[in-house]
């Protein structure tokens, strides 16, 4: 009793379930409801990929899915979206794992359901904004380079305008140091290495 309670208050962002080999859920916490907007009385005996309406994408990948589950006996961090009742897609990550009698014959399934909607939304708006600065970068022109170096001065990205401005392209600036790749003066040099 005291695990149940401990798995019911794991918090509104994680469900822990158990459905038998044919997927029909013989168990989940109450915070599916929170996750996927459908309470656990509304799922129970029901399979899972049948009462929420995932999308087309993650309705494609089930079977390999099922597959995995079946000859690997483990998913882990599969990541799918369902359209929740608000009208929003959300975003979970499953992991699973088949449990088994002493004989290795499997009794059933038990995982972890987790609402990653938030993470998700946040990777988007870091990779647009992301672009966004790329695309500002690349439109400034041959006139100007920009650069960005790890600590060890190896060149992690370079604008477009190096090629006209240091002769090299940013394909083959990259991985190199910025100190080798560029013909500094040696008045340059030396602020770069912290002389004036």
């Amino acid at each position: 009793d005291k695990y149940r309670r401990l798995i019911e208050e794991m918090g509104e962002n994680l469900a822990v379930f158990q459905h038998d080999m044919d997927g029909t859920l013989t168990y989940i916490t109450q915070s599916v409801k929170h996750i996927a907007g459908i309470g656990s009385e509304d799922v129970m005996g029901k399979k899972l990929f049948e009462v929420i309406p995932w999308t087309d994408e993650t309705l494609a990948s089930l079977p390999d899915n099922l597959d995995k589950l079946r000859s690997t006996g483990t998913l882990t961090a599969v990541e799918n979206s369902f359209r929740h009742p608000d009208g929003t897609i959300r975003s979970v990550s499953i992991n699973a794992h088949v449990v088994h009698d002493d004989d290795g014959v499997p009794l059933f399934v038990e995982g972890l359901l987790e609402n990653i909607t938030e993470r998700k939304a946040a990777e988007r708006a870091a990779l647009q904004s992301s672009l966004r600065y790329k695309h500002l970068i690349e439109d400034l022109g041959d006139n100007f380079t920009v650069y960005m170096h790890k600590p060890d001065g190896s060149i992690e990205y370079v604008s477009p305008g190096a090629e006209r401005m240091f002769g090299f392209t940013p394909e083959d600036a990259i991985g190199k140091s910025y100190r080798a790749e560029v013909r500094w003066t040696d008045a340059s040099m030396r602020i770069l290495q912290g002389n004036r």
